[in-house]
């Protein structure tokens, strides 16, 4: 079904039945979708009206799909989470004991909470996403 002209619709479902603003995991899975659907070979682009709006993901040559979700919340009070802030209210690479182990914690919201981690303390941590 075509909204406003767009190419494709998608209507995404969390478990409990609720519509969230936004998953990117699923917008990126959906892109995917439509490019081996319709054998789309290097750089292509698709709008695609979700709940909140308009995304247009973009295939690259390489397969990855990219796409402007929107900033990151990080003000702790506003992603939430119970982690105590830096300096700037945010909680960006703070120490999370676990169980005697320390891990690096970032938190950021795209509409739900996020919580990331790149290693532990000590260990040697991961640098790049290719590496996950």
């Amino acid at each position: 079904m075509r909204i406003n002209s767009t190419d494709y619709t998608i209507r995404i479902l969390n478990s409990d039945g609720s519509e969230p603003e936004i998953c990117g995991n699923g917008i990126q899975c959906f892109a995917k979708f439509i490019a081996e659907l319709d054998n789309l070979q290097g750089t292509h682009s698709f709008t695609v009206h979700i709940s909140t709006g308009l995304i247009v993901p973009k295939i690259q040559d390489d397969g990855k799909v990219k796409f402007n979700m929107c900033e990151p919340i990080l003000k702790a009070s506003d992603v939430p989470t119970k982690l105590p802030p830096n300096k700037d209210q945010s909680v960006v690479k703070s120490d999370l004991n676990v169980d005697g182990v320390i891990w690096n914690m970032t938190c950021a919201s795209m509409g739900n909470p996020h919580y990331v981690t790149f290693g532990t303390s000590g260990s040697q941590n991961l640098t790049s996403i290719n590496q996950i």
